[in-house]
């Protein structure tokens, strides 16, 4: 790593975007913005730029080696692969509805991609020895202090979203004794009434006056003969005749 003196603007920069990051995470996490208000003061700032220094001062070491490099050695990143990345964050940025700055955000993804390029060379074209640094065993204040302000933010996170949340109470309710319904008697069908069935008697067909009839044929012959019989008679005769016939005179001796 290269030994140069990092000026306290730098520092600052990146300590404040980084900031920024980590409140917009906290938003994303459910914190509501009042609250996120509320820790945006000048103390937790200063706190958090103090945590964030050594790292800050170490990735700018590395990125100016880094770009050292790249310009020595003639390594460059092709556009394609820009144009790729800054698509990837246009439509992240569309679907969150965010801001997107693309003059700021191209020369940081080109950055990034060259810095990787040049992991890559060096993998390839180098011969790396790990020095493993002893440092004395002791209290870490500064690691400390970081992760309790992290253990707050957890808290205030989680204490933000319970505020929000409406308190679900478990109520047991009491089971209503299940009434056992009673089986009605069934009903005794009642006997049906016995119609006694009446034979109806036949009616008597009628008789018809059969033996009238040759009575009529007899009378109406009877007739016939006895018209042809005063046919030929004379006047006196045909009148006695017709009164023997009668029954009304007595016959002649």
């Amino acid at each position: 790593v290269m030994d140069v003196d990092v000026p306290d603007t730098l520092v600052t920069g990146q300590a404040r975007d980084k900031f920024a990051a980590m409140m917009a995470d906290m938003r994303d996490g459910g914190v509501s913005d009042a609250e996120i208000k509320n820790q945006i003061t000048p103390e937790n700032f200063a706190k958090y730029k103090e945590i964030v220094k050594d790292d800050i001062i170490r990735d700018f070491k590395v990125s100016m080696a880094t770009d050292s490099i790249a310009q020595l050695e003639g390594i460059t990143v092709p556009d394609y692969q820009i144009e790729e990345q800054m698509e990837a964050i246009r439509k992240d940025a569309a679907e969150s509805n965010e801001e997107f700055d693309e003059a700021a955000i191209r020369p940081k993804v080109e950055a990034t991609l060259t810095r990787n390029a040049v992991m890559d060379w060096l993998a390839d074209n180098s011969n790396l020895e790990v020095e493993y640094k002893e440092e004395d065993e002791g209290f870490d204040e500064q690691l400390m202090q970081k992760l309790a302000d992290e253990a707050m933010e957890r808290e205030q996170a989680m204490t933000a979203e319970t505020a929000t949340t409406p308190e679900v109470v478990d109520v047991e309710v009491e089971k209503e004794p299940e009434v056992v319904a009673e089986a009605e008697p069934e009903p005794v069908a009642e006997p049906e009434p016995v119609v006694a069935e009446v034979e109806e008697e036949p009616e008597p067909e009628p008789v018809v006056a059969e033996e009238a009839a040759p009575a009529a044929e007899e009378e109406e012959v009877s007739s016939e003969d006895k018209a042809e019989k005063y046919k030929n008679m004379e006047v006196g005769d045909r009148a006695f005749e017709i009164l023997k016939d009668l029954g009304m005179v007595g016959k002649k001796d």
